[in-house]
Order: C-alpha cells, then sequence, then structure tokens
C-alpha cells in the first residue's frame, strides 16, 4: 500500500508558505496524475480537479508543468538519498554482501511504499520523458555506483573481495542488476502472501552471488 509522498520541492515562494496540509494535496494529486499518464500525458486540468485547486493557482505555485514534475522527481530524490545513507551508516563495518542486500532491502521497501514515485522513475528512465529529469536521475544513479565502489573498496581493503576486482566496473553491474531486479519487482504479479517470502529470497540470491562472486580464491566467504 502506497504511504504519503513526500512534499514537492522547489516551487514559488506562495507554494512554499502554502499551509501543509494544501501542499500535501496538491502534491498527492500531481503524483497521481504523472504516475499514471507520463509526463507527457499528465492533464494540468485533471491535476487541479483532483487537488481542489484552480489552474491558476497551480501555476502560481509553480512556472510551468515542468516545474512542477521537477519538484517531484526532486522530492523522491531526496527520499532516496536519505535512504542510502541511513544504510552506508546502519551497516558499517559489516561483511561487503550483507551491506549491499541491505540497499536492496532498502530498495524493495521504497517500492513498496512509493509505488506511484516508482511509476514515474521506470517511466522516465524508459522514455526519457520530462524535462531535465533524464538529468536528475542519471545523478541517481551515479550516486548508487558511487556508494557501491566505496563499499566495494572499503572491502578490499579488509581482504573480503578480491584485490583485481575494479570497484568501479563492478559498481555499473551491481546497479544495473539492482535497477533491472527493483523494476521486475515494481512491475510483477506476486501474489501478496508470497511477496514476503519472493522478497527474502532475492535479497538472499543477491547476497550470495556478491559473497561468491567477489571473494578471493580459496578465501572463506563471510555469511556463506
Amino acid at each position: 500500500m502506497s504511504t504519503p509522498e513526500p512534499t514537492i520541492t522547489g516551487g514559488t515562494d506562495a507554494w512554499r508558505t502554502l499551509p501543509e496540509a494544501k501542499r500535501h494535496t496538491v502534491t498527492e494529486a500531481a503524483v497521481d496524475e504523472f504516475a499514471a499518464r507520463g509526463y507527457s500525458g499528465a492533464s494540468m486540468n485533471a491535476l487541479v480537479k483532483a487537488a481542489g485547486i484552480s489552474k491558476g493557482s497551480l501555476f502560481h505555485y509553480f512556472r510551468s508543468k515542468g516545474d512542477l514534475f521537477e519538484g517531484i522527481v526532486d522530492a523522491a530524490f531526496g527520499r532516496v538519498k536519505a535512504r542510502v545513507k541511513a544504510v552506508r551508516d546502519g551497516t558499517s563495518g559489516a561483511p561487503l554482501e550483507a551491506r549491499l542486500a541491505a540497499l536492496l532491502d532498502a530498495g524493495f521497501d521504497f517500492v513498496d511504499e512509493h509505488p506511484r514515485l516508482a511509476s514515474i522513475y521506470f517511466q522516465v528512465l524508459r522514455s526519457g520523458d520530462g524535462p531535465l529529469a533524464r538529468r536528475r536521475l542519471e545523478e541517481m544513479a551515479q550516486l548508487s555506483r558511487q556508494f557501491f565502489a566505496e563499499l566495494i573498496a572499503d572491502a578490499q581493503t579488509r581482504g573480503e573481495v578480491a584485490a583485481d576486482v575494479d570497484p568501479e566496473r563492478v559498481a555499473w553491474l551491481l546497479d544495473a542488476m539492482m535497477e533491472r531486479l527493483l523494476a521486475a519487482w515494481h512491475a510483477g504479479d506476486v501474489p501478496a502472501d508470497r511477496r514476503a517470502a519472493e522478497r527474502r529470497a532475492w535479497v538472499e540470491s543477491f547476497r550470495m552471488l556478491v559473497a561468491r562472486g567477489l571473494a578471493p580464491v580459496n578465501e572463506e566467504i563471510h555469511g556463506a
């Protein structure tokens, strides 16, 4: 079940001084519309009707449809960055495979809690639709790859990862793998009574792949 979305960032002074309850209503209506129809197909008329405001008011808060969409993407980006930081700080000192499995778990959490934001993300990723949104999503990907590379390099210093592993190249591979898995999870039709077990199975498979694929030859694998 989706949870309330982070309030849209940016906007004009009128938006930033609007009561929180009203900003929440507009945010929910905007996320609904963009998630259902994509950037190009989203109707501002439908959005303002759902939000209970006039179109003039909407463009008093945001100068354009593009500004509104960017505000949604930026708010989501902030939420993702906070989760990545929490995983990094919360798993400090743990084996690499445990840290990366925790990041995948956080990704599942985000998709399950914010399916509409996930829809917007994967739509933009596939189509590039939406001004500047593609650039922002590339920043998200860079953040993810940098995080992977730092964890791999740190694990190398502790002898968990083979010395000949290139942290940046492996980071690209892991990022692509995780993104594809989360996209499939978002789009998949897993019955509610099986979702928890399926999720645990994917996290464990990912953990074992990292542990066995990156460990030095003839070295004991952490947690295996």
